[in-house]
């Protein structure tokens, strides 16, 4: 966000809802873990990323376009290499959580934003002016991220179904192993 730019007080309320979003996220997420460190690690770097997030939209905003040798556009690197971290973390974390269908998409993910981010960091690097492309860039690697916490939600949402935690129940959230006899033939033998 822009310091400065007649559209900051209006992103800064939305941006704000979107973070209260993310930490709301990250506390279904928790609470759908049913003991499992990988779903709660993955909380609670989501919960980490909520809180940069927020923190940087309200402390470390960029300059204007055409802004040389500018000290907020600096800590609006870093704060955004900061909340890279903690996407990819979550992601990492997250990959582990329903099987192997989510893990390699978990990780094509992680490709894709990493492939993206790095764009958008070369392209933005020429200043002074607004490079072309910078835009897409950003754009493919927020979708993206949010695609993959959409599909993480449904993923869980999914698993829970499946369980009688809405009836109270503790929930085994572990994907069933293939490796795992099958019992055949009737009941004593």
């Amino acid at each position: 966000m822009t310091a400065g730019a007649p559209t900051r007080p209006p992103l800064i309320w939305l941006f704000v809802s979107y973070n209260v979003l993310v930490f709301l996220f990250a506390l279904g997420v928790w609470a759908s873990a049913g003991g499992r460190r990988a779903v709660r690690f993955t909380a609670a770097v989501l919960a980490g990323y909520g809180v940069v997030s927020t923190a940087g939209l309200l402390l470390a905003p960029m300059d204007l376009r055409g802004t040389v040798d500018s000290q907020r556009d600096a800590r609006h690197i870093a704060v955004t290499i900061v909340i890279s971290v903690c996407i990819v973390a979550a992601m990492v974390c997250g990959a582990f959580v329903r099987g192997r269908w989510f893990c390699v998409y978990s990780f094509a993910t992680i490709a894709t934003v990493v492939l993206f981010g790095a764009l958008a960091g070369v392209l933005a690097w020429p200043m002074p002016g607004a490079p072309p492309g910078i835009g897409a860039a950003e754009r493919v690697n927020i979708y993206a991220t949010m695609l993959w916490c959409a599909t993480l939600a449904l993923a869980l949402a999914l698993a829970l179904w499946r369980t009688d935690v809405w009836r109270g129940e503790p929930a085994d959230l572990a994907p069933a192993r293939a490796t795992e006899a099958v019992r055949v033939g009737p009941p004593g033998s």
